[in-house]
């Protein structure tokens, strides 16, 4: 709803963009209120009635809040603390997609709990979400993860550490003739949890180009950021932006953007912020 009520502001569609937003505010508040458990320092499942919160089943879904800043303030960022720890989320291939204090949490797609099974003698099932690092999961805690990090640098390495972790899954036991991924992974070990293959996860190219490369449109559609999370050089060439394409370079702590004809528009050594010209009415997003 709030997406819509952007592209209705963008589009000049003031009234509308109000209407929207006004109707997205009784959920988020309840989000906010209701779901924010500030003992654990995350967002919890709760009962619909009484809204008591579920406090041993914190699973990826506490990072749900922070898509697309929806939520933006420091009291709320520390459950990205949480998501780095290893007593909860965090592994050698993070995250897992139950938080392992969970009396649930198994990584290796398997129930543990009676009466189907103990944790000593668990009952393995094809399709689990108690713990296997999950591609779905990494995709919403990528973008979730980003835009805290986003706003609190200090963050960014963890973001990047993250990520490397997530793309190296795709290449199951160091095989690099091609990326693939199998639905689940253990986390520990990044073993597979099944050998059926899944399908390849487009959604990592987002995070990829907005995090790791900074990259950045605002929801004007014109201000472009350059801010990587990545110290490392690279350049990444024919990135489509309001109806053009440009270059992006990060070389030796220096950064530059240009044309797709070459022409240099900006070269700092911090943070580039620059207001593109369109090539026509459509917002190239």
């Amino acid at each position: 709803v709030l997406g819509a009520a952007r592209l209705a502001r963008i589009a000049g569609k003031s009234d509308e963009a109000a209407r929207l937003e006004r109707f997205a505010k009784a959920p988020l508040d309840i989000v906010r209120t209701r779901h924010w458990d500030a003992k654990t320092g995350l967002f919890l499942d709760a009962d619909p009635e009484t809204y008591r919160l579920a406090d041993e089943a914190a699973c990826y879904d506490s990072f749900a809040p922070y898509l697309w800043g929806l939520v933006s303030d420091a009291e709320h960022y520390r459950a990205f603390d949480k998501l780095v720890d290893r007593d909860w989320f965090w592994d050698d291939f993070p995250a897992s997609s139950c938080a392992k204090g969970c009396p649930m949490y198994n990584g290796a797609n398997a129930i543990v709990f009676p009466p189907a099974a103990t944790p000593d003698k668990p009952l393995a099932k094809g399709c689990c979400w108690n713990g296997p690092m999950w591609h779905y999961a990494n995709t919403l805690i990528a973008w979730a993860f980003g835009e805290a990090a986003f706003a609190e640098p200090r963050r960014r390495a963890k973001w990047v550490e993250f990520f490397d972790a997530w793309s190296e899954s795709h290449y199951a036991y160091g095989d690099r003739t091609a990326p693939r991924a199998a639905e689940h992974f253990r986390p520990e070990d990044g073993g597979l949890c099944g050998h059926a293959w899944d399908y390849f996860h487009s959604a990592w190219i987002d995070p990829f180009i907005r995090y790791r490369c900074g990259i950045r449109l605002e929801e004007d559609g014109r201000t472009l950021v350059f801010d990587p999370f990545t110290s490392d050089d690279f350049s990444l060439s024919g990135v489509p932006l309001a109806g053009r394409e440009y270059t992006f370079v990060q070389q030796n702590g220096e950064r530059r953007v240009r044309t797709a004809e070459g022409r240099e528009l900006a070269r700092e050594r911090k943070r580039i912020v620059l207001k593109l010209e369109p090539k026509d009415e459509a917002l190239g997003i």
